[in-house]
């Protein structure tokens, strides 16, 4: 490591055979650890408090009803939260768009673009 620029130097093996430039500086990043059994949402279904330290998700028990539920978030990157707890199953659906500002038992209505 390199204490003066905060860096750490890596060789890595590019996944293309194309000619990479001399001196070419590039960001990469490495994944530190892994869950195999996670569970992915898109970031726009879990919804949070003004403060950042609740989170939840709007599920359907049906076709008109949408239900809160807690849930607690893991690793996160641009486009997708990791949900760390409860389980969810993959019949389970989740509200992605327009669940901002619905409360608790909200009736809902299922709009197919």
């Amino acid at each position: 490591m390199d204490m003066q620029s905060q860096t750490m130097r890596y060789v890595i093996k590019p996944q293309s055979i194309d000619r990479l430039p001399g001196n070419l500086i590039a960001s990469i990043h490495l994944v530190k650890s892994t869950n195999e059994k996670a569970m992915v949402l898109p970031k726009q279904a879990v919804l949070g408090d003004e403060t950042q330290t609740t989170f939840w998700v709007m599920k359907l028990i049906n076709d008109s009803t949408a239900v809160k539920i807690v849930v607690n978030k893991g690793f996160e990157n641009n486009e997708e939260v990791e949900i760390t707890n409860p389980e969810f199953l993959p019949s389970d659906r989740i509200v992605r768009t327009g669940n901002y500002g619905l409360p608790d038992t909200a009736r809902i209505t299922i709009v197919k673009e």
